[in-house]
């Protein structure tokens, strides 16, 4: 899930390896804060590769029930022939407004968990109420969420691009062949599971995952880090970076 860190976990499933390759530092603004991304600005963010029109489900869902087992390249055909053509994105209506790209740029760029809190704090200051209002809301929505798998989240985020990115230098920037995203993947993925299972076993994730199921927000004075500066680096390199432990039960 985009939005683990509000539940003191990370993301899995192969997500930091998307995250990790969105523009505008989009990543880090859609898992740090939750951001809500709805219809078309999926694929214009880079979430999802079709755009498919709700009216068109109906059809879709009678076309798969008479074909229950169908091959990769079917399935593809399938969407390719219910997708319709992306109407307009990033409108000022829409769930990512073009307006705010290059502030998401500007302060998600930041090396570091705090500067990117300082970089919003330096928006609140100005005196763009667009800017101001933005930021605040990003600021609002990340205090609700666990410190700690905050700087685990972007760690992730960071070190998944670094992966992909040598890769990719490796290959002399060209697209990298089937194999070799396959091997990014399975390695990005191996991070996210240890990781994982690390902050399961921290009282954020029980905390986090009682209130998920409750439907309810976790106060920030309940999190185990009062706020993110409470977080030291060397917590996020044993949770990210630390040698797997076969005795713990943690993949290799």
């Amino acid at each position: 899930s985009v939005d683990s860190a509000f539940a003191g976990l990370a993301p899995m499933g192969g997500m930091s390896y998307v995250l990790a390759r969105l523009k505008w530092n989009l990543g880090e603004f859609l898992a740090l804060t939750g951001w809500q991304v709805r219809g078309s600005d999926l694929v214009y963010a880079g979430l999802l590769p079709h755009w498919i029109s709700p009216e068109a489900l109906p059809f879709l869902e009678l076309t798969s029930e008479k074909q229950l087992e169908v091959s990769e390249w079917d399935a593809r055909c399938l969407l390719d022939e219910h997708s319709l053509p992306l109407p307009d994105g990033f409108g000022d209506a829409d769930s990512l407004p073009k307006w705010i790209l290059p502030l998401v740029q500007h302060a998600f760029s930041a090396p570091s968990l705090p500067g990117i809190v300082e970089r919003l704090r330096s928006l609140v200051k100005t005196g763009d109420p667009q800017k101001k209002n933005f930021a605040r809301t990003c600021l609002d929505q990340m205090s609700k969420a666990s410190p700690l798998a905050l700087h685990v989240t972007l760690g992730l985020i960071r070190k998944s691009a670094q992966i992909y990115n040598s890769a990719y230098q490796a290959n002399r920037q060209r697209r990298l062949d089937q194999d070799t995203a396959s091997s990014v993947l399975r390695e990005i993925m191996k991070l996210e599971l240890r990781a994982q299972q690390r902050l399961l076993c921290s009282a954020d994730a029980v905390l986090g995952l009682h209130a998920r199921c409750t439907g309810r927000d976790v106060s920030d004075s309940l999190w185990s880090r009062q706020s993110i500066m409470e977080v030291v680096q060397e917590e996020v390199e044993d949770v990210i970076a630390k040698p797997p432990s076969p005795a713990a039960g943690e993949a290799a």
